[in-house]
């Protein structure tokens, strides 16, 4: 305790035993000086405000002795209401004494708990915890931080920080504004070793003088774990480097010998069709429908490999249209009779070029895999669950089984055989990838020769909520949209 802060509680103490001294003289001198009471109390809120414990109590317990005695003395000459009102401020002082003092000792043992709770945070914190002064002088430390820097208990108090964190980072000065920011330092031990930490810094104001209470962290496997991660990733872009020099290659190289293939083989049946065999020409037809394939997989190929580079750029974006977009793309370029049906769906946040991708992929293949019923039914439909928007996109085709389920989204993956349907295995792997990049799953449903259900689940984001909640209030609800094509399906 400082002089100042103690000569401050000294003086308050002995004007507050004047108080009661005084009042209880006055009531000793005259019984109509009763009035005054009122000073025992005014005496023991002096010495509350001096914040001794051992001051208050003496002047709680003084004022009582006082209140006793003129309690019980008997005033002989007196007259009846003197003493009926000198006996009734005397109760009334007794009981606003017990109240102080009780009130007092309750607020000393709520004090003396919380100091016990805070040590025993103090002492077993999972970080080292360090108060020093103004000056860097260290007053207090946790059991983590002597164990941190290698010392032994109680041997760090009255050392300076700068022996335990690099001095430049300590003589800056911390402002306000600054404090609560942390920093990586370096640190030492007893050793002499240094160890990289993460050193956050608070300053309190106490009695007058100011602290700094530091929190500090070894961070010495997170930066091993970081530096582990950045040679990833440069083995990452040297990988992706790569898959583009592949790409290119696919692209260029070997598209020139595939034509070249297919156009010699067309040559061929046009010029020597007549000279040729019928097992001759069937081998010239096997060539060019492989090579037109080969084709069609190198450009499926090259498309999966640019998604899985491309980054996802996402907007609130209407899927309505999206879904209307798609299913006008794959009308354009395939002549079908199927019935397709797209319910109302919702606002989401999504890139809205990689959806359209995923709309048509789903609905070609519904439509393609219907095609050969009556009446081929498509329907596209969304409900919302939780945190996430659940589409799905269900067809009345010839299904699959579901054992294979798990082919389905693999690359080059076909559950069906080229004779029956075309396609090479691609799409639903591009709208797997897709629906990932956003944060979403996919996972699909099927019976056998009675269609199949293909879903994915794409989380709603706060803004995305808000714009939904603002279009619900200003659009009406929209009706399904049904189309219906004129023509069989053709090669999809």
């Amino acid at each position: 305790m400082s002089n100042k802060k103690y000569f401050s509680v000294g003086i308050l103490s002995w004007i507050s035993f004047a108080i009661i001294i005084s009042t209880g003289t006055l009531e000793l001198v005259s019984p109509a000086g009763v009035v005054l009471s009122w000073g025992y109390i005014i005496g023991v809120l002096v010495a509350l405000m001096s914040e001794s414990k051992r001051h208050t109590i003496i002047s709680a317990l003084l004022s009582l002795g006082f209140l006793t005695l003129y309690f019980f003395r008997i005033e002989d000459e007196a007259a009846l209401r003197t003493i009926l009102i000198t006996r009734l401020y005397s109760v009334v002082g007794l009981g606003f004494m017990g109240y102080f003092l009780i009130r007092y000792i309750k607020r000393e043992m709520k004090a003396a708990n919380e100091k016990t709770l805070m040590a025993g945070i103090f002492s077993h914190g999972t970080q080292g915890i360090i108060l020093t002064k103004d000056t860097g002088e260290i007053v207090m430390v946790n059991p983590f931080a002597e164990l941190l820097f290698g010392y032994e208990p109680h041997t760090l108090t009255g050392r300076y920080s700068n022996e335990l964190i690099q001095q430049t980072a300590l003589i800056e000065p911390i402002t306000s504004a600054l404090s609560g920011l942390s920093k990586k330092l370096s640190a030492f031990r007893k050793d002499g070793s240094e160890f990289p930490v993460e050193m956050t810094t608070n300053q309190y104001l106490s009695g007058g003088e100011r602290y700094s209470v530091h929190f500090i962290a070894d961070i010495t496997e997170r930066l091993a774990d970081e530096q582990k991660l950045l040679m990833q990733k440069r083995e990452l872009e040297i990988v992706n480097q790569q898959l583009e020099s592949f790409s290119y290659s696919v692209s260029h190289d070997l598209r020139s010998p595939l034509r070249a293939v297919g156009g010699y083989a067309q040559m061929l049946e046009e010029d020597y069709s007549a000279s040729l065999d019928q097992e001759a020409n069937r081998l010239l037809r096997n060539i060019q429908s492989n090579a037109k394939r080969m084709g069609m997989l190198i450009d499926d190929l090259l498309t999966f490999s640019r998604l899985g580079r491309k980054e996802v750029h996402k907007s609130i974006i209407n899927l309505n249209q999206v879904a209307q977009a798609a299913l006008s793309e794959i009308s354009e370029s395939v002549n079908h009779h199927a019935q397709v049906t797209i319910e109302p769906l919702p606002m989401a946040m999504a890139d809205h070029s990689l959806m359209i991708h995923v709309f048509t992929n789903l609905l070609s293949n519904a439509i393609k895999y219907s095609s050969k019923r009556e009446k081929p039914i498509v329907q596209i439909s969304c409900v919302e669950e939780a945190n996430d928007l659940i589409f799905c996109v269900r067809d009345n085709g010839v299904g699959f089984d579901m054992k294979y389920v798990n082919k389905l989204f693999g690359v080059f993956q076909r559950l069906h055989l080229d004779s029956e349907f075309e396609g090479t295995g691609v799409g639903l792997a591009m709208t797997y990838r897709i629906i990932q990049k956003h944060g979403g799953t996919m996972w699909a449903e099927a019976i056998k020769d009675e269609g199949a259900a293909f879903y994915f689940r794409l989380p709603i984001e706060l803004e995305e909520r808000n714009t939904k909640q603002q279009h619900a209030a200003t659009v009406p609800i929209v009706e399904s949209t049904r189309f219906l094509g004129e023509t069989n399906l053709g090669a999809a």
